[in-house]
């Protein structure tokens, strides 16, 4: 936090010496000048974590339904035969459904085509710790996730959340693709990391090449992705992510539905097996050692992000928001956490929701509950584990009560009406299957998918492009 006021503060300071120098500007013109440049940034933050939350709401319901086969246009997904290893134990659950854009009021109001959605659980033989570093290390990424080929921040809106670009490699018969992507990620009380994801435009990338040449545009319209304790083992992790996407406006609704029926039977089940196989040979340059606690009692310094279909965002040193944690009064989200009132309800007994909450309060998402003076969270909690707490930090830690001479204890009294956090149930024993992992060895892969057939490979060239169009 201090780095970033430092940034903000030269950015102010070269905003002044241009307005005096340049645009004549005297003091009190200045000082309207600024302020509004400020609230114009604040204001623009604001809006991309409203929309984050909107997409984590989305993503939220989709998670909580019942898949049954034909209900709501929901249709279950099975391995390919021919890959039938990534899905050796039957641990990867996937479904598909085909919608308009889902991007709200930010939706493309003149397309009426309907895009593929996936809804994909898994559980992953590792701890969660373990799970978030590897996915958070930008060195991962070629090992499970060969559908991003290159990938660069365009610009950062706050500590969690930032535009991100990303290029595709040629699949079957679709050439290359450009995506401009806004993703944003915190934590949840149990510990659960959220990553979501929305297609976005941005006035400094225009997807034009170097050499002028216009490229191909898709879009991730919107996921989300949902990194869980294990309600019952807790060496393993369970996983859901929701993915809508838009390969093109250039690609025909056929040609769309013909390759979605090839890439689904294999994509989902090969990025949740290489995770899960890789993970486990992954050691941390941390040494395991995850730091729980920050300076800013409102963000987490644990390493967050991941790669998904057309994006990859990454917060190796933290800055995700943490559940029911107030923000202190200088941070930009302060106001804005504490007033809003737009919360997304879960219903009680849903799937990702019992583990925030215990059955006896009313299960909500909404950001900015405080937590009851002394009321210490269950041992799971993201920052009340003892083990990965630093024991020299000063930083105020959830659940546990301040002294009395603390000014944060003194914040925390003024609440006598603020809804307590509570933990401690578990994700239903239906959602998640937890065989023993994968056995079979896989080898090393350049290229998207299995080069023996279409349906397991690409070949990059124009004579299986052809025969692929045929």
């Amino acid at each position: 936090m201090e780095v970033e006021m430092e940034k903000d503060k030269q950015e102010l300071d070269a905003l002044r010496r241009l307005a005096k120098d340049k645009l004549g500007y005297d003091d009190d013109e200045l000082s309207r000048a600024l302020s509004g440049v400020e609230f114009e940034k604040i204001e623009k933050q604001q809006e991309w974590d409203k929309i984050g939350h909107e997409i984590e709401c989305w993503a939220q319901q989709i998670i909580d339904e019942k898949m049954e086969e034909g209900k709501d246009g929901w249709k279950e997904i099975t391995v390919s035969s021919l890959c039938s290893n990534y899905n050796k134990d039957g641990r990867i659950q996937c479904h598909l459904k085909w919608m308009k854009d889902s991007r709200g009021a930010l939706a493309d109001q003149t397309d009426d085509a309907q895009y593929p959605c996936i809804r994909v659980c898994t559980t992953i033989d590792a701890p969660l710790e373990k799970v978030c570093q590897y996915l958070a290390d930008e060195k991962s990424l070629p090992e499970y996730n060969a559908l991003v080929q290159k990938h660069k921040d365009i610009e950062e809106i706050t500590p969690h959340s930032k535009i991100c670009w990303g290029q595709s490699p040629k699949i079957l018969f679709i050439k290359p693709r450009d995506f401009l992507t806004f993703c944003h990620h915190r934590w949840r009380r149990d510990g659960t990391q959220v990553v979501v994801n929305q297609a976005c435009n941005h006035d400094d990338y225009d997807y034009v090449e170097k050499n002028g040449k216009k490229s191909f545009k898709a879009y991730a319209l919107r996921g989300a992705n949902f990194i869980c304790p294990h309600p019952e083992d807790p060496n393993k992790t369970s996983m859901f992510i929701v993915a809508h996407a838009n390969p093109g406006h250039d690609i025909s609704p056929f040609l769309c539905r013909l390759a979605v029926s090839q890439l689904v039977q294999v994509e989902p089940f090969k990025l949740f097996y290489k995770i899960n196989q890789f993970v486990q040979e992954y050691e941390s340059p941390n040494d395991g050692k995850v730091q729980l606690v920050n300076s800013n009692p409102g963000r987490s310094k644990r390493p967050g992000g991941l790669s998904q279909m057309g994006y990859a965002c990454f917060w190796p040193n933290g800055g995700g928001l943490k559940e029911g944690v107030p923000l202190p009064q200088n941070d930009i989200f302060h106001e804005f956490e504490h007033e809003r009132s737009n919360g997304c309800s879960v219903k009680k007994g849903d799937a990702l929701s019992q583990n925030n909450f215990t059955p006896n309060e009313e299960n909500e998402i909404s950001k900015g509950y405080p937590l009851k003076d002394g009321v210490a969270l269950a041992t799971n909690d993201i920052i009340s584990d003892q083990d990965h707490e630093n024991p020299t930090s000063v930083s105020s830690k959830e659940g546990v009560a301040l002294p009395a001479n603390d000014k944060d204890s003194e914040h925390e009294k003024e609440k006598p009406n603020s809804v307590s956090s509570k933990e401690g149930a578990a994700l239903p024993p239906d959602d998640m299957v937890s065989e023993e992992s994968n056995d079979v060895g896989l080898e090393e892969e350049e290229a998207p998918l299995l080069q023996s057939n279409m349906v397991c490979g690409h070949e990059h060239d124009e004579k299986n492009e052809d025969s692929s169009m045929s």
